[in-house]
């Protein structure tokens, strides 16, 4: 499991071969201001001489040789595979017409769509001639893609596609998490529709540049075990699904691991609040479209779904 040059800084020649740099669990605990920790081996081992734990600086700065950032080399498969997998297009920042539908689509404002973009956690792609957006971990350790047409992939009965594991992806990696390194306050959510909701509500509180969306794509799914320190020491609010035993599921086991991991954790009720539909809100995306009168009852706790995030200190 070597490491990747280019997600590390301070590269610095050894004369007897490797080099030092800084470490990168170091970094993400505001240490190593020498940037000299880490020390690499010309056979592409590696230690930090403070004893960071070789897991989390993989996951921070490992080599994915076989998750390109474009062209066909990817392929991707829904939930269930299909029995022809599709090749993964070129993957590319968007149009302003891929803005305009995607806000159209789910309710959200542009301004949170290119925040999430100029974050790397947002692309778009065409496939077999039909848009999509896609949902990513700027490691490209995992991704969603669904149709902006809102309709599902055709002829598989299933509105979001993954990539393959056999291509390098991890199922269980959570999108988004390595793009919270600089951020106390993480959202942890359900689903590819409440993850582009995470950054529409904390705009319209200012918290936007405070907190950073993450997204484990499925209720049943656990945080693998490599991504866990990603969340040490992290203000964590959990955002699940109000669908019954699932949603309550989710929030057990995402909890235990977050608190193994010791992360400051707590969760959000979405009871009592109604749609403008009138139908109940279940998830993030649903809280896009609540009622006036829903808001008006609720005023206090829909604003506070994310105040936590005024406790953490703002990256620069």
């Amino acid at each position: 499991m070597s490491l990747d040059r280019r997600k590390l800084g301070n590269l610095k020649a050894r004369a007897e071969g490797g080099y030092d740099a800084q470490c990168p669990s170091c970094a993400l605990a505001g240490k190593d201001t020498a940037a000299d920790n880490l020390r690499v081996w010309p056979d592409g081992s590696y230690k930090c001489i403070v004893g960071c734990d070789t897991k989390t600086i993989f996951a921070l700065a490992g080599h994915r040789d076989s998750l390109p950032t474009s062209g066909p080399a990817l392929a991707i498969q829904p939930r269930t595979a299909p029995k022809t997998p599709f090749a993964w297009p070129e993957l590319q920042r968007g149009t302003a017409s891929d803005f305009r539908q995607l806000t159209q689509l789910r309710d959200v404002n542009a301004d949170s769509l290119k925040m999430m973009s100029s974050r790397g956690l947002l692309r778009f792609a065409t496939f077999d001639g039909e848009r999509a957006w896609v949902v990513l971990d700027p490691s490209l350790r995992n991704a969603q893609a669904r149709l902006l047409s809102g309709d599902r992939w055709h002829g598989l009965d299933c509105a979001s596609r993954s990539p393959r594991s056999d291509s390098g992806a991890v199922h269980g990696w959570p999108i988004g998490i390595t793009a919270a390194a600089s951020f106390g306050a993480i959202a942890l959510v359900e689903g590819v529709p409440d993850f582009v909701s995470v950054l529409h509500h904390a705009g319209c509180t200012g918290q936007e540049s405070r907190i950073a969306p993450v997204m484990m794509p499925g209720a049943s799914v656990r945080i693998v075990d490599d991504a866990l320190p990603l969340f040490t020491g992290k203000r964590v609010r959990v955002f699940v699904h109000d669908d019954g035993g699932k949603g309550a599921g989710a929030f057990a086991l995402w909890c235990g691991q977050l608190l193994s991991a010791a992360a400051v954790v707590d969760g959000f009720s979405f009871d009592g609040l109604l749609q403008s539909s009138g139908e109940p809100v279940k998830d993030l995306n649903d809280l896009c479209r609540v009622g006036a009168n829903s808001w008006e009852t609720h005023h206090d706790a829909i604003e506070s779904c994310l105040d936590f995030a005024r406790e953490t200190v703002c990256p620069e």
